[in-house]
């Protein structure tokens, strides 16, 4: 308690006295709110807070005297406590200000990585000498400790950002609803907004705060009052949905989805954002933990991966269990699995449309297992970016692909650009760089048959270390692509900002564009876009002759899919598509 009363102190002093603002911004929880003396004054987090200081300043810049102070903990328990205090405040008399009045706060503080930090302050003014010190009179500290309280348990069940239930609370409410006395069948719904990330990267946090604030403020809307929302991670959220049956779940969750941000903020992020939903429909529902329930409708979200992830709406199946128990497995296997070479080298030969030659390839892997079965990338290259092995492993794919071309230029064949994955963790890496034309000199193997490969969406999360990364590569004689474009939020203007060499157009865009003409336009302009900024196009996923003819009349550089060549063993790659120099 002595130690909560200290730290009040100081807030006070440093807000006061010392008029310290920076010092008060370290004592704040993430999630911190506040709540003024004044009519308007309350908000949310340490960027609006740094705006009321700046105001606050504006009107009076001079310090504070504190004539007379009194700090209780009025609620203490492991993880939360509420200190009240009572102060005589005045200001400085030379300022040309005179103001003289007494104040009470009450500090919300919970305890956070080991520290206690601050998550909600209200102040208010104390008019009368018991209201000012409520220890002189017992029914007063008695009324006021029951308000404190019951304001401890809103902050600690209340997610401070969008006023919804947080993890706790949702638990705590959904086990009322679920055991009550009027028996309803309940689905638990847990979905997280795919690609938020891009959104408070691209638009800023501040807008990426008011999409999550807007999806909350649509799920109060959605909910009855038999049911429950509430934002139990970041951007994932969960809801207790009364429900008839499948196709009425299914149903309510499409008419959620199509309402779950405000149009004035569609218009503000200039984008529609999806979501993957994992649904978990329990036998019984109070034969098990809410939390353990929340585990499995998470499992279920988590079963679809890659572009399928888009307005997914997924059933908790057992069998679901049995998938991430054999995802584990792979993981701990996989650095052994990289001493023994299991992972071996494919690449999808690439053909220049204008003279039908072979233009380049696109390097990739299969992991061969022991037992005789192959696996694709997409059945564990997600497991590796989630877990960060990763980094090794894309080092390892370098240190193959750089040693086989080695040895088909010491054959004397004539080798095309190549190009090579990179994970968008390398982006945050010291050294990155350094290390990769250390790996391709080692094999001494020209730059300019390698081309660095990164997704549409690392351009756009990570746009400025991309440009400095793409100045880098260019200075080294590397070639720089943009990989899936059409798949991300980025614009057609801020692509042809990006400094890359190549712009590999995804397979969506290509997807019925015989029957909508809205495709053909928007592959028209892709297209056009990538000539006019100096770019080679390549399409990927071309599969039917009347794609590539399409392409071809479009004036696409380059394809890559079926049509022309699957992926291949390295070595079947050299005997069948390097010429001899």
């Amino acid at each position: 308690m002595q130690e909560l009363e200290a730290l009040a102190r100081k807030l006070a002093l440093a807000y006061f006295v010392q008029r310290d603002y920076e010092t008060i911004l370290e004592y704040l929880s993430p999630e911190f709110s506040w709540i003024g003396t004044g009519e308007v004054e309350m908000g949310k987090g340490a960027a609006q807070l740094r705006r009321y200081f700046k105001q606050e300043r504006n009107t009076y810049e001079g310090a504070f005297t504190i004539e007379r102070a009194w700090y209780h903990t009025v609620f203490s328990a492991p993880e939360m406590a509420v200190v009240t205090a009572l102060l005589d405040v005045s200001s400085d008399p030379k300022s040309g200000m005179v103001m003289e009045m007494p104040l009470r706060f009450s500090a919300v503080y919970r305890r956070e990585q080991g520290r206690w930090l601050l998550v909600h302050l209200h102040n208010s003014v104390a008019y009368t000498e018991q209201e000012k010190y409520p220890f002189l009179n017992p029914a007063a500290a008695q009324k006021n400790y029951n308000l404190l309280k019951k304001a401890v348990v809103q902050a600690k069940n209340q997610d401070a950002l969008t006023g919804i239930y947080n993890l706790e609370g949702f638990v705590q409410r959904a086990d009322e609803l679920r055991c009550g006395t009027q028996q309803r069948q309940y689905a638990l719904v847990k979905f997280g907004i795919n690609n938020f990330r891009y959104i408070n990267r691209v638009c800023g946090f501040d807008t990426g705060d008011a999409v999550l604030c807007s999806i909350a403020g649509s799920l109060k809307e959605f909910c009855r009052t038999c049911e429950a929302c509430g934002r139990v991670e970041k951007d994932v959220f969960a809801l207790l949905l009364a429900y008839k049956g499948k196709a009425d779940l299914d149903q309510r969750m499409e008419k959620l989805r199509q309402r779950l941000l405000s149009p004035e903020i569609k218009r503000k992020i200039g984008a529609e954002i999806s979501f993957t939903a994992g649904v978990y429909l329990p036998a019984d529902l109070c034969a098990e933990p809410m939390k353990d329930m929340l585990d499995k409708a998470f499992i279920a979200m988590e079963s679809c991966k890659g572009e399928a992830r888009k307005n997914k709406l997924l059933y908790y199946d057992p069998a679901m269990n049995e998938q991430r128990f054999e995802e584990e497995r792979l993981m701990r296997q996989a650095p052994e699995a990289l001493e023994k070479g299991e992972f071996c080298l494919y690449l999808q030969p690439q053909l220049e449309l204008a003279e039908e030659t072979l233009a380049g390839a696109e390097a990739l892997v299969r992991w061969q297992r022991p037992d005789g079965t192959v696996l694709l990338p997409d059945q564990f290259i997600p497991m590796f970016e989630h877990n960060g092995f990763i980094l090794e492993f894309d080092f390892y794919m370098l240190e193959v692909l750089c040693r086989q071309l080695r040895a088909w230029l010491d054959t004397g064949l004539e080798v095309k650009p190549i190009s090579i994955n990179q994970s968008r963790r390398h982006l945050c890496s010291e050294g990155y760089l350094e290390r990769f034309c250390a790996m391709v000199d080692r094999y001494k193997v020209p730059h300019e048959c390698i081309v660095f490969e990164l997704t549409e969406s690392a351009f756009v999360e990570f746009g400025g270390e991309t440009m400095a990364l793409a100045r880098q590569l260019h200075q080294q004689g590397f070639l720089l692509a943009i990989d899936d474009f059409g798949t991300g939020y980025a614009s057609l203007h801020s692509v042809s900002r990006m400094a890359a060499d190549i712009l590999k157009i995804d397979r969506s865009l290509l997807e019925n564009f015989e029957t909508n003409p809205r495709s053909r336009v928007i592959l028209q302009k892709v297209v056009e876009m990538a000539r006019e900024t100096q770019m080679i196009s390549v399409c990927e996923g071309v599969e039917t002759p009347e794609q590539k003819g399409y392409l071809k009349q479009l004036g696409c550089d380059w394809i890559q899919g079926f049509l022309y060549a699957r992926p291949m063993p390295a070595q079947a790659f050299g005997q069948n598509c390097l010429k001899r120099r």
